[in-house]
């Protein structure tokens, strides 16, 4: 088998699925000495509503760690709250399509996985960063001061079809895989014709767009599809995705 793993700060983690059933303390004692990790945490899939890490410790004390990413450090605990480097990508690519100016609404922030990186790199006017894990939105505002962000992003605690602000983006990013069902809500935030980034999964591009044209639909909203990109292998032989759309909020219904 052959040893896949990622480093996140000072901690190494390690897919469960990917990892050799025998003598893991063992191996992960010689993993975290290789590289000069302070910890080795199992990775065995995220649970419940809040997408919470079912992790086990191998090595070390601490699950607890700081991570750099394009210039932004990220405060977390991998046993609370989780982070995908394999998205790491598509918060690049969201840089460069921010426009000076805009507002941008984070539906579902985490930490400030993309808040953080668009607040830091681009001249949107704000970011409203929606999060109701509380774990979550406790590193969300402390990541926000650790980074020097405060004036550039906007905390709001609660579920995002109550805290997230009505008309008042011009971009919406909905980074949850269930993104679909939140739909409406995105819409009403728009202030104006804007772009809404809508993740899901699919074993095809189509089967995720497909899903999406028909909530618009029943919306009543008038869009435009500009694309459909593939940020990483989900599950055997499903992936995941983003569509990229403007809509006109104009023409939707109230949610």
């Amino acid at each position: 088998m052959r040893l896949r793993f990622q480093r996140l700060g000072d901690i190494i983690v390690v897919k469960d699925r990917f990892f050799p059933k025998e003598n893991r303390e063992e191996l992960a004692r010689s993993l975290a000495e290789r590289f000069g990790a302070k910890s080795v945490v199992l990775d065995m899939g995220i649970e419940g509503e809040f997408r919470k890490p079912r992790i086990r410790l191998l090595y070390g004390s601490s699950t607890e760690t700081f991570h750099r990413e394009n210039g932004v450090v990220y405060h977390l605990d991998l046993s609370k709250v989780m982070f995908s480097k394999g998205n790491v990508h598509e918060r690049r690519r969201l840089i460069s399509l921010v426009r000076e100016g805009e507002v941008v609404v984070d539906m579902f922030a985490g930490i400030g996985y993309f808040s953080l990186q668009i607040a830091k790199h681009t001249r949107a006017s704000r970011v409203v960063s929606c999060e109701k894990n509380p774990d979550a939105f406790a590193f969300l505002v402390e990541n926000i001061m650790i980074n020097g962000l405060e004036t550039r992003v906007q905390p709001m605690m609660g579920d995002c079809r109550e805290a997230c602000p009505w008309r008042v983006g011009d971009r919406v990013i909905m980074g949850y895989l269930d993104a679909v069902k939140f739909l409406e809500h995105a819409v009403a935030a728009l202030r104006g014709p804007g772009h809404l980034h809508v993740h899901g999964t699919g074993k095809t591009p189509r089967e995720l767009l497909d899903e999406v044209e028909v909530r618009l639909g029943q919306l009543g909203c008038t869009y435009e599809v500009l694309g459909v990109r593939r940020v990483k292998s989900y599950a055997p032989r499903v992936y995941h995705y983003v569509v990229d759309l403007r809509v006109d909020p104009r023409s939707a219904a109230s949610p």
